[in-house]
């Protein structure tokens, strides 16, 4: 039998806004939609000695998130009043959770498209 992992999390987590991006054309124009939804997870200061050097800006702000929920490449995560990009994901769901490394994107919040 697995252990679910995620009975490890209880306690620990917060809840962010992860956002997604999604860009289409419509009418010959380009679209840019953007919706978010809430998350429980566990955030914290991502290890530098964790970061993939040949891809990873190391000079950013980095956090690791630990979620019941998938999180993919490219999602948005608003973590004090600041987003952060998902540059690396990992899906452990076998043992209940996903673990998501996220880089600073150093630019303005994105909102949610009403």
């Amino acid at each position: 039998m697995i252990p679910n992992v995620a009975d490890a999390l209880q306690g620990w987590k917060s809840t962010v806004l992860v956002k997604t991006v999604t860009t289409s054309t419509v009418d010959f124009q380009q679209v840019t939609v953007v919706t978010g939804k809430q998350v429980d997870a566990v955030i914290q200061p991502t290890q530098k000695t964790k970061l993939n050097a040949d891809t990873l800006d190391w000079s950013q702000p980095h956090i690791t998130l630990h979620s019941e929920e998938l999180l993919e490449l490219g999602q948005v995560v608003e973590h004090r009043g600041k987003d952060y990009k998902i540059v690396e994901s990992q899906d452990w769901l076998d043992y209940g959770y996903c673990e998501a490394v996220c880089e600073a994107t150093q630019r303005p919040v994105l909102e949610v498209t009403p």
